[in-house]
């Protein structure tokens, strides 16, 4: 009777220490850049951003509350357009811009909850459900990290500095608007919780979906393999049946190509599109010194970012105890270098989450802590302010 009561005690304590070092940054987080999108509306607007020029003088695109509306911006058109048409092949791939570029699993996600409710097509209801969807994801998945961080690192300071930290980061904002990130991250979380946890079929579920989530998807069953063979220590002997879990990970992607190959008539045609956005093969060097598309204000800070993020990655084989962390995120990072463009590179920088573990273990020194998240906390609100008033940012 006593050791049930103590453990239900452990687990209101958890609670409790999730509802402070997650919950309530996230929301504080939330409420601070509804402010600042709100101060936004006094400086001019992006008059290149592709919609009505009659919406840019408003203010607005998708509904007439602007604290909801800023939230979706750029992508988030692409994915509104998938729920109400489906995919649809318009052209040569590699010329004229299509919905082929994105993956299903969030707006699909979207659309079946929607169609539980008497909504037509076109809706501004499909944002609010997209937003709620998002932040829901994002919360679960900054639990999990947090979690994975008490896991791994054994500190709770620093699991909590992990969670500020990423969201303090330029791009996080990103995880509450209607795009992808938040649901990929928490699918990649989950995928390391479940494995670190050896519960194989959950872990290889969760890279499943993630896969038509974001391409990248795909490569997390390596940091997931490693996990499953450093849990064996090593020993190909001790491999079991429980293995076969992998090969259903790539199932949904290929059906996804699939569908895209009867629509368009290429199996490859989602990547072909990737060209209309400028995305062409480049070495990685090139991708990082002289990116196409090259702002002399904003790449400079991509540059810069993208060298801290490396030197995370340095942090992260030296501090954290499983080289599971540091592979996932050079499978997160590793496709980017290859592309050409940096044009959204901090966006996809906050989903290799074991690199703000990795920060977390090293700045050991509170003064040190406060000083990067100031810093970078003010670059958001920068950032977000740009986004708020249709600003190309990530």
């Amino acid at each position: 009777m006593t050791e049930r009561a103590d453990q239900t005690t452990g687990n209101q304590i958890a609670g409790r220490e999730l509802r402070r070092d997650v919950f309530l940054p996230f929301l504080a987080s939330r409420l601070v850049l509804i402010l600042f999108g709100y101060l936004a509306q006094v400086f001019p607007y992006y008059f290149n951003y592709p919609t009505d020029k009659k919406n840019l003088e408003i203010g607005w695109e998708f509904i007439s509350w602007k604290w909801i509306d800023f939230w979706g911006r750029w992508d988030t058109a692409w994915y509104l357009n998938i729920i109400d048409y489906g995919y649809v092949f318009q052209g040569d791939p590699a010329m004229v811009k299509s919905n082929i570029a994105f993956y299903p699993l969030y707006p699909y996600v979207v659309k079946t909850l929607a169609h539980l409710l008497p909504i037509a097509p076109g809706h501004p209801a499909y944002l609010i459900i997209g937003l709620v969807i998002a932040n829901l994801a994002a919360l679960t998945a900054l639990s999990l990290i947090y979690k994975l961080a008490l896991h791994y690192i054994r500190d709770r300071k620093s699991a909590k500095y992990t969670i500020w930290l990423m969201l303090a980061f330029p791009s996080g904002f990103i995880l509450s608007c209607f795009y992808t990130e938040s649901m990929f991250l928490c699918l990649a979380a989950a995928s390391l919780w479940f494995g670190s946890r050896q519960k194989w079929a959950f872990a290889c579920l969760c890279i499943m979906f993630a896969a038509i989530t974001r391409p990248i998807g795909l490569g997390l069953g390596a940091p997931l393999a490693y996990l499953y063979m450093e849990a064996r220590n090593w020993d190909f002997r001790k491999i079991r049946p429980d293995v076969l879990w992998f090969l259903i990970t790539p199932l949904l992607y290929i059906g996804f190509l699939y569908h895209i190959e009867l629509i368009s008539g290429d199996f490859l045609t989602t990547f072909q599109v990737q060209q209309a956005w400028d995305r062409h093969f480049s070495m990685p060097w090139k991708t990082l010194i002289n990116p196409y598309g090259w702002n002399l204000y904003h790449t400079p800070i991509q540059q810069l970012i993208t060298l801290i993020v490396f030197y995370g990655v340095y942090l992260a084989f030296r501090h954290l105890p499983s080289k599971a962390l540091p592979l996932m995120v050079i499978v997160i990072l590793l496709p980017i270098f290859f592309t050409g463009r940096l044009s959204s590179c901090i966006r996809y920088y906050l989903m290799a989450f074991p690199v703000f573990m990795a920060y977390a273990v090293w700045l050991q020194k509170d003064q040190y802590r406060w000083t990067l998240l100031i810093a970078a906390g003010l670059l958001q609100l920068v950032y977000f302010m740009g986004w708020a008033r249709f600003y190309w940012i990530m």
